[in-house]
């Protein structure tokens, strides 16, 4: 009844939201042994965690650092790095948003930001319109990957898995992520010609272009620095990130004003009134699914299939990579993980390595259609329709799958850095 109900009111083109929340309700009204009162008391009870509420404060703190300007600041820096590779603003592109995504904690912020400069530049140097879309879009989950993210705060809530573990575990994946776009990019401008190649920038011009970011570049190192310390907690760490970004974009770079703050905190409750209700609602659903004990079936079942944890994760992928294409990724996790984790744990698996996986999946299926989000709002930018994007974001695509299976088949590069630090 739940699962069937729900996959009607998806067809149905319902929201996410509410598909969840009917569902659950058909279910405890087909069931008539769980009273009505469950459904507020689970909705209140999947929001009540403490380090859900870092979530808002590092959105916040990414709209802060966005209208500060910062993205364009990075353009410039990383421009001096590549300008004399061809392709060279589509690698600016990529590794624009491999440093922003430690800003800003969204990929749909990231998109818009980055897209939103880096889209008209390179249309104005002769690269076609849906190329320049691809890479921006295909980009964007480097924001789900590098830390912070808000993908891996809701992992934690759902598993118990440590956060400043999985941030740090986000580093290594994001530049394999990024590498793998940037072969492609590579590729794709020489066989077709895109762009110019410029001089190669010097030492004084690379170092006074990152000097001009270097307050916004810090924000990262201050996050997972004081956390690993032990100097304050996920939710602390949010905090921090908005006075620190309050700091460098009045005091610093002066260009916060009090319109824009108000445009940056109505823009936050609007994002995170939108998670929390998915999140509140999906652990409804999540809870009724576990009181019919279904994640025990689910747990014999694939492990009566995949008794290797290598094949189980090729599921896990291939279903991740699915869902990815018609449910968000915050959805997508509440419901599945729950699911999966304690069969990856039966196989083995760490569940930080599971978790980068799983955030990369569903990173993935922000630029994947129909819904991909990322992928809609750089069209969005671009004034193109999705349709005429998909050519040009597919080698990307097989970019990214590539990576995904390095990630997935490689944990020891995955987990270098939490367990060095671990050892320390």
């Amino acid at each position: 009844m739940i699962f069937g109900s729900f996959f009607v009111a998806l067809f149905a083109d319902m929201m996410i939201s509410l598909a969840l929340g009917a569902s659950s309700v058909l279910a405890i009204i087909y069931s008539r042994a769980i009273p009505m009162i469950v459904v507020p008391q689970r909705i209140a009870a999947s929001l009540d965690s403490v380090s859900l509420l870092a979530i808002p404060l590092f959105i916040l703190a990414g709209m802060v650092m966005s209208e500060a300007g910062i993205g364009e600041k990075i353009v410039e820096a990383v421009n001096t790095l590549v300008r004399h590779i061809r392709g060279g603003l589509a690698h600016v592109n990529i590794l624009a948003s491999l440093v922003f995504g430690g800003i800003s904690a969204s990929s749909v912020a990231d998109t818009a930001a980055i897209g939103g400069i880096m889209i008209p530049s390179m249309q104005r140097r002769g690269y076609p319109t849906d190329f320049s879309v691809a890479v921006t879009a295909a980009s964007s989950p480097l924001s789900a990957i590098v830390p912070p993210s808000t993908l891996m705060i809701i992992y934690s809530s759902l598993t118990g898995a440590s956060v400043a573990s999985l941030f740090l575990a986000g580093f290594i994946p994001g530049v394999i992520f990024a590498g793998a776009e940037c072969v492609a990019a590579y590729v794709i401008s020489k066989r077709c010609g895109y762009g110019t190649i410029e001089k190669r920038a010097s030492p004084r011009e690379i170092a006074t272009a990152f000097f001009r970011c270097l307050p916004a570049l810090l924000m990262p190192v201050i996050i997972i620095g004081g956390m690993l310390g032990g100097i304050f907690t996920v939710t602390e760490a949010g905090a921090v990130a908005v006075v620190y970004g309050l700091i460098v974009s009045v005091l610093i770079y002066h260009t916060m004003t009090w319109k824009r703050l108000v445009r940056c905190f109505a823009e936050t409750a609007r994002l995170t009134g939108a998670i929390g209700l998915v999140m509140g609602i999906a652990g409804l659903f999540a809870w009724i699914i576990a009181s019919q004990q279904v994640p025990q079936a689910i747990v014999r079942t694939m492990l009566s299939i995949a008794k290797s944890p290598w094949f189980f994760l090729l599921l896990v992928n291939i279903l991740f990579l699915f869902v990815g294409m018609f449910i968000n990724a915050g959805t997508a996790m509440v419901i599945l993980v729950p699911l999966l984790y304690p069969v990856a744990q039966a196989l083995g698996i760490d569940l930080v390595h599971f978790g980068i996986i799983t955030v990369v999946n569903f990173g993935i299926g922000a630029v994947t259609p129909p819904v991909g989000t990322c992928l809609l709002t750089a069209c969005s930018t671009a004034g193109i329709t999705v349709d005429k994007s998909i050519r040009a974001v597919t080698p990307f695509m097989l970019a990214m799958v590539i990576a995904l299976l390095i990630i997935t088949y490689w944990p020891g590069g995955v987990m270098f850095l939490p367990r060095l630090m671990a050892a320390r």
